[in-house]
């Protein structure tokens, strides 16, 4: 798939079904870092003026059309929901975002380093949750471990941004933004990679529950 190609006629749908009231379409995820598989999803963003349930028809009907439109996926919302959506997640939405149609700042309300800090702490408790779930109730695979520490690096490339000022925007990078606790957690992902289902996994809960709650503690 080329993607600019894929975004530019899925464009072209949208503003056939919305016009103007298309405020803005953009392209999140592996996608758009160009780190993307043959069958990764295509994470879009689309803002309407207003969005209904039979706006959602309508989008549904211009994915219809498109090749392997069963792999988008993403956020869509109406500006003022937009408007008035929590900061901590708006944080990464801006900056993950590559914008295809319109612009997105101006529909954001203004966003502060408090709200990115808000977004690892979020980010951490919810995976701390999640890890302990799997460990408790679930019977773990080096795979879905894997998919855990997958979050890592959403929740870090927010930290190297407040500590370093640069948004990391590939995962290959990461690292030598990278020290001590965070670069252990990036590298046992790499780790999962190559382990068989017969592997010890407590080590890799230990670690990355340890540095959630190092995470959640810090002010």
């Amino acid at each position: 798939m080329e993607i600019d190609r894929w975004m530019a006629a899925f464009q072209e749908r949208l503003l056939q079904k919305f016009g103007s009231r298309l405020l803005f379409l953009g392209l999140q995820g592996s996608r758009r870092r160009g780190e993307a598989r043959p069958d990764s999803d295509i994470d879009v963003v689309a803002v309407l003026d207003t969005l209904s349930v039979v706006d959602l028809e309508s989008y549904k009907d211009a994915l219809a059309g498109m090749p392997e439109g069963e792999l988008a996926c993403g956020f869509i919302c109406g500006r003022e929901e937009l408007l008035h959506w929590p900061k901590y997640d708006l944080f990464t939405l801006e900056k993950d975002t590559r914008a295809f149609y319109g612009t997105l700042a101006p529909l954001l309300p203004p966003l502060e380093d408090g709200d990115a800090r808000q977004f690892i702490q979020i980010s951490a408790a919810n995976l701390y949750h999640a890890a302990c779930h799997m460990y408790l109730y679930e019977n773990p695979s080096p795979e879905n471990v894997r998919q855990l520490y997958k979050n890592v690096f959403y929740i870090l490339r927010v930290k190297v941004y407040l500590e370093q000022g640069y948004f990391v925007d590939k995962k290959a990078a990461l690292s030598q933004y990278s020290s001590g606790c965070d670069l252990e957690v990036i590298n046992a992902e790499r780790q999962l990679e190559d382990l068989s289902g017969e592997a010890e996994l407590r080590p890799y809960f230990e670690l990355l529950c340890g540095w959630c709650s190092k995470l959640l503690k810090q002010e």
